[in-house]
């Protein structure tokens, strides 16, 4: 049985590197199920570089607070941007559309709390101990891993419901990817092959 109490040094921690596409850093596991033994929360930190993000995400069943530790940046919500620095505390309920980018020209260093806990084993999921090479995720597999841990990642470019009440809508699609797949006929068909020869 592990003791009711601990304390952890600044670095001390499960270490994890995330696999690419994610541009959204490194990870710090500090307490949860496995570390400590801890069955109502998860605790961590991450660092975004400059020009990272966690993208706008919700949670099933889980609050989640970020804490900046070092640090500015944007917290989003809905398509509601809110500028944060070191010492901000960004809370999202359970359902709350949410995301993290850092704006800065220095790292992000983030603290990250939830519960119930479950968020650290998606991390576990998508990353590497680190120091060994993280492999490159498909799109599909990092949907797969989302939906298993009852999350959701809205899409880039995808409108918020702040933007469809301001009439705005998707950016357009190219001309070419409006229209319609050209049907081959018996006909084209055999022009096509007479061109060949």
């Amino acid at each position: 049985m592990k003791p009711p109490w601990l304390v952890l040094g600044p670095g001390d921690g499960e270490a994890l590197r995330l696999r690419p596409p994610s541009r959204s850093g490194n990870v710090t596991i500090k307490v949860d199920r496995k570390t400590v033994g801890s069955p109502r929360l998860a605790m961590g930190r991450q660092r975004l570089g400059p020009g990272a993000s966690i993208p706008v995400h919700l949670h099933e069943h889980q609050d989640e607070i970020l804490f900046v530790h070092a640090g500015r940046g944007t917290a989003v919500f809905d398509g509601r941007r809110v500028p944060v620095r070191t010492g901000t505390t960004i809370f999202a309920r359970r359902g709350v559309w949410h995301g993290v980018e850092n704006t800065g020209g220095a790292d992000l260093h983030l603290i990250w709390i939830i519960s119930p806990p479950g968020l650290e084993e998606m991390f576990r999921d998508i990353s590497v101990r680190k120091g060994r090479r993280p492999r490159p995720m498909t799109r599909d597999e990092f949907a797969a891993l989302v939906r298993r841990h009852r999350m959701h990642v809205r899409p880039a470019g995808r409108p918020t419901q702040a933007d469809a009440a301001r009439g705005a809508r998707r950016p357009a699609a190219s001309p070419a990817a409006r229209r319609p797949p050209r049907r081959r006929t018996l006909r084209s068909r055999r022009r096509s092959s007479a061109r060949r020869d």
